[in-house]
């Protein structure tokens, strides 16, 4: 692990969070992270081993970084990815300064004085200067130029970031930790896959810099030039209208009239697929049940959903609130969490016995005792930070169990299968409200659970510890020091944090919401609220007096109403996953993978679903033909499928960027990924 690596690592970090705000709302090109192969990163390390590392070894040999270098950079940028996008930037400003517009305009959040429920830390504060921090917070700066640092207006937004940032760093420092503790019984003790870092593994120079063995693979230049070609093709569509166009989506709607269920049960993105190469690629190098079960799950549950409205039950509910369908999701999320804790029940018993110095096996990793205890400590302190907050210490301490649950789960799929592409649909706000019901949570409890969950937790396709979780196991391939590289993620973060926030406080301000923003962004503000009007307009409705808060410390054990069919849904997926992984584990021609239950039919699945298909038929198909050896014949072909895939989505990023700074009109938008 040298010097200029994990410079370099730091550096690239930076520039992502400083350039990704600009990117994907002000000149609206492919998201730079907005998934787990985050496409600035790995299209980077693509770009960097073909051409940069290449010329830095002709000019002087000793310049050509080596491939564990090029893994502390990818790690350590890796652990950047999440502050900047879809994770968090995208709508932390929005999520602070935008109820204060609302709640101008929605009359049930006047009637029901939901914005009093906050705490005035959660929220920015723009009253010293409403149209200064508040009105041009929405229009910008137009026709006046662009402005500077010094006139972001700082006041309104001090008392909330002293709040947010301390509790953010808090639990990405928590994350770092688990994500040390369960690396070597991922890793060693169960070998799981980590297929994405297999992939960037497969590209990494050799220790004197030289080319990787796939690059001298004719498969791998016909899969990445085939890949790139179609992208290049369709980009060029999408600015010349009349120049031919590569079709990538296909019409199956006319086999909607086979079932009347089927289509009850809004089989949407289903019937009109695209297919995505880079999953394609992906699948072909995961176990078939896991493949399978990743392209049925949606259609499975789809046709479930249209049999329960055939028969008067409707499963989905508003977003972030509690209804049977986000029940369904947490069910299954909380047996994943189950299962790896039992498989791995030795491995963390010994590390915690460790790590509290009771002793322990000697095959424990000092990196995972010292990520234990770094875990413990950081969770402590977050859940006295909620404690004052104002938050009840039951509901601080249940919400802290769900993120962790979320975040581990979540984690160890994107380990396992590379499902590089997911929301889990999983939210531990309306969890705990449907388990305990809303009386024992209280109105200003259940907002400020909602409002931790829309910037901890509202787009789970960019979350911190699936990244550093892959970046451990890229330098663990290279045989760099696990630990040295993880305790950097801790530092990267801080970085991060210290570029994103100013530069998406200035597009803000300089552009304007109402320009520089996307309907996703403006809307998340409003879901918490929304969420907990809902719960006041039902509690009254039913219980004929208002919701307030009555119940503090112990006794809101003692108010507990569960939902009835919350539960229900929870404990129905919760067992199918712990009966499937039995099953796994029992027969071995198991076709099915609980991951099917996890996935279900969110958007990201739904999407995928079809390319999954695919690259599970291509590689029975293979197998069955020409057995080991043709499956490893192929296998540079498709890793030239994603290799291509992030060509395609990374080149155009910066021919747009050029064009905007060349021309300042915004470039045209295009995206290899939904």
């Amino acid at each position: 692990m040298s010097f200029r690596s994990v410079l370099i690592g730091l550096l690239a970090g930076a520039a992502l969070c400083a350039a990704t705000y600009f990117n994907d709302l002000v000149i609206r090109q492919s998201y730079l992270v907005g998934s787990y192969i985050a496409f600035a990163v790995f299209g980077g390390l693509v770009v960097f081993v073909l051409l940069v590392n290449p010329l830095l070894q002709k000019i002087r040999r000793g310049w050509a970084f080596s491939g564990s270098e090029l893994a502390v950079v990818v790690a350590i940028s890796l652990a950047a990815c999440y502050i900047p996008g879809r994770g968090l930037m995208h709508y932390f400003c929005t999520v602070l300064m935008s109820p204060h517009a609302m709640n101008q305009q929605r009359i049930p959040w006047q009637q029901h004085h939901v914005l009093a429920l906050a705490p005035e830390q959660m929220l920015a504060d723009p009253s010293a200067n409403p149209d200064d921090a508040l009105n041009r917070f929405y229009q910008g700066h137009a026709g006046q130029g662009h402005i500077g640092l010094g006139d972001i207006p700082w006041y309104a937004w001090r008392r909330t970031l002293a709040f947010w940032l301390p509790l953010l760093v808090t639990m990405s420092v928590a994350v770092v930790g688990l994500a040390l503790v369960v690396h070597p019984q991922w890793s060693t003790h169960e070998r799981l896959r980590y297929p994405i870092a297999l992939f960037a593994d497969a590209l990494l120079p050799g220790p004197e810099g030289q080319r990787a063995t796939v690059f001298r693979n004719a498969f791998f230049w016909l899969g990445a030039a085939a890949v790139l070609g179609i992208h290049a093709v369709n980009y060029a569509h999408a600015w010349w209208p009349r120049f031919i166009e590569i079709p990538v989506r296909f019409d199956f709607w006319p086999l909607l009239k086979l079932s009347d269920t089927f289509a009850a049960g809004g089989p949407w993105g289903l019937l009109d697929p695209r297919i995505y190469f880079m999953c394609v690629g992906f699948a072909y190098f995961l176990a078939t049940d896991l493949s399978l079960s990743l392209g049925v799950a949606p259609f499975l549950y789809v046709w479930f959903t249209g049999l329960c409205a055939v028969h008067g039950v409707t499963l989905a509910g508003g977003f972030m609130q509690p209804s049977i369908e986000q029940f369904l999701y947490a069910g299954a999320w909380t047996g994943t969490c189950l299962v790896l804790l039992y498989t791995g029940r030795r491995y963390f018993w010994n590390t915690f016995k460790k790590a509290l110095g009771l002793g322990g096996a000697d095959h424990v990793k000092r990196y995972s005792v010292w990520g234990a205890r770094v875990a413990a400590l950081a969770l402590a302190a977050f859940v006295a930070q909620l404690l004052v907050l104002g938050l009840d210490w039951p509901l601080a301490a249940l919400y802290t169990v769900g993120v962790v649950v979320l975040y581990v789960a979540v984690a160890r799929v994107v380990a396992e299968a590379g499902l590089y592409y997911l929301h889990p649909f999983f939210f531990p706000c309306a969890t705990i409200v449907g388990f305990l019901g809303a009386e024992a949570v209280g109105a200003k409890g259940a907002l400020i659970l909602f409002m931790l969950s829309s910037l901890l937790l509202m787009d789970p396709r960019e979350l911190l510890m699936p990244f550093v979780v892959q970046g451990l196991k890229i330098v663990e391939l290279q045989r760099v020091p696990v630990g040295r590289v993880g305790a950097l993620a801790v530092p990267m973060v801080l970085v991060g944090f210290a570029v994103a926030v100013p530069v998406t406080l200035y597009w803000s301000y300089d552009r304007g919401i109402n320009t520089a923003s996307d309907g996703w962004t403006t809307g998340v503000p409003g879901t918490s609220f929304d969420a907990v009007v809902a719960a006041e307009e039902h509690f009254e409705a039913v219980k004929g007096y208002p919701l307030g808060d009555r119940h503090t410390g112990w006794e809101k054990f003692a108010a507990i109403q569960p939902s009835r069919p919350h539960v229900t849904a929870f404990a129905a997926t919760l067992v199918l996953v712990l009966a499937f992984t039995a099953a796994r584990i029992r027969f071995p021609a198991w076709p099915l993978h609980p991951i099917l239950f996890v996935t279900l039919a969110s958007y990201q699945s739904r999407v995928l679903a079809f390319s999954f298909l695919v690259g599970f038929t291509v590689k029975a198909a293979v197998s069955h033909l020409g057995g080991v050896r043709l499956y490893e014949r192929v296998k540079p072909f498709m890793i030239g499928l994603i290799a291509g895939d992030l060509l395609g989505a990374i080149l155009p990023n910066v021919i747009g960027a050029a064009y905007y700074f060349t021309t300042g009109i915004l470039p045209k938008p295009f995206s290899v990924l939904d």
